[in-house]
């Protein structure tokens, strides 16, 4: 997990050991004005996040077909229409390359993982309940008593 981030792959590009490539000390990612996350560029979490809440959206609700609006938290009054919960996931992944935060293997692995999470997390936590009366209910597949909502 010792990779460099793009922007420190393009400055330092003269000094990688390759002498087909050159560096460009004054490159900036498209978010210069906010700093990149201090984190592994490996996997991505960005897009294991994506990946990770479009697949349990997907298992929620019995389909990738959903269409929906969402608006930038950084861009206000700027909107963008989906017609799946994947559509979003993958703009969500290459969000990350664009503004040259992640590489496209980084991106890879991050959708792996988050594929990996969401099965996990609903097979795991997210389970059916059953309703016995207007505020009782049971957990199908454990043996929990039932919690009042």
């Amino acid at each position: 997990y010792n990779f460099w981030r793009p922007m420190t792959a393009i400055r330092d590009g003269a000094s990688d050991g390759n002498s087909d490539t050159d560096g460009d000390i004054s490159w900036n990612a498209v978010t210069a004005g906010r700093a990149i996350p201090p984190l592994p560029s490996y996997p991505s979490g960005y897009a294991a996040a994506g990946k990770a809440g479009a697949e349990i959206c997907k298992m929620f609700f019995g389909t990738d077909n959903k269409s929906f609006t969402v608006e930038s938290y950084t861009l206000p009054g700027v909107e963008r229409s989906y017609i799946s919960f994947s559509q979003l996931a993958d703009d969500m992944a290459l969000s990350r390359i664009y503004v040259g935060h992640n590489f496209r293997n980084d991106n890879i692995a991050g959708v792996k993982m988050g594929e990996e999470i969401a099965n996990y997390v609903f097979e795991n936590n997210l389970q059916k309940l059953k309703k016995h009366s207007e505020h009782k209910y049971e957990w199908i597949k454990s043996d929990a008593s039932c919690n009042e909502i």
